[in-house]
């Protein structure tokens, strides 16, 4: 923490507004881990396509922003390889809700492709097959 002339600690390092603040992730009890997370599942990938790198690191926010806190945290949860069991007991749900979300979420990210879900294809196969 700095310190004045005085010797006293100085409340301006404190201060949000102050310009030697940290900014977020840093003033949020783990939040770096979070980052270091999300870095590593950001780096170099030799095995995904390009064009598909891109379009996940550019369509992951966007799905993220349009979900409820709760929802987003889950999300977030999950996308670092936590299991459905642990999620669930992390955020005091039971694993079929789990399951819920995860569908949700699958089910919004192919929409944002024009994507129909894996899930959905393969009941619209079924309807087909049995008519």
């Amino acid at each position: 923490m700095g310190r004045s002339k005085e010797g006293v600690a100085s409340r301006r390092a404190l201060d949000p507004g102050h310009p030697n603040h940290h900014d977020r992730p840093y003033n949020v009890v783990g939040g770096q881990r979070k980052l270091d997370e999300w870095e590593e599942g950001l780096q170099d990938n030799v095995k995904t396509p390009f064009p598909e790198q891109v379009n996940f690191r550019l369509s992951f926010p966007r799905l993220l922003n349009r979900q409820t806190d709760r929802d987003r945290h889950i999300a977030e949860f999950l996308a670092v390889g936590n299991s459905g069991k642990a999620t669930a007991q992390t955020f005091g749900l039971s694993p079929c809700r789990i399951t819920q979300i995860r569908q949700q979420l699958c089910k919004e990210w192919h929409a944002m492709h024009n994507e129909r879900a894996p899930f959905e294809r393969e009941r619209l196969a079924d309807s087909h097959a049995a008519g």
